[in-house]
């Protein structure tokens, strides 16, 4: 991931931790301290995934960068969903 120099984010659904990588944070003008967590967008875009009727999620949104701007983020990506 590092040298794909893309930013990176991790949600466990079970427990409601989110993980977003120092570079994903860097992206929007953040540092690892603040970091405002919308995960609307995303969870919107998961819930296919999550219900298990897609493999594969790919979804485009903005998110506001921390000078106010717009800033357009692709994320793609899958689960792993551990049987109970």
């Amino acid at each position: 991931m590092t040298g794909a120099n893309d930013g990176y984010w991790d949600w466990d659904l079970k427990t409601g931790t989110v993980y977003f990588s120092p570079h994903y944070k860097e992206l929007l003008g953040y540092t690892d301290k603040a970091f405002p967590d919308n995960l609307a967008p995303a969870r919107a875009a998961l819930q296919k995934l999550i219900s298990g009727d897609q493999e594969h999620v790919e979804h485009e949104f903005r998110m506001r960068h921390k000078d106010g701007s717009l800033r357009w983020i692709l994320s793609r990506g899958t689960g792993q969903f551990a049987s109970v």
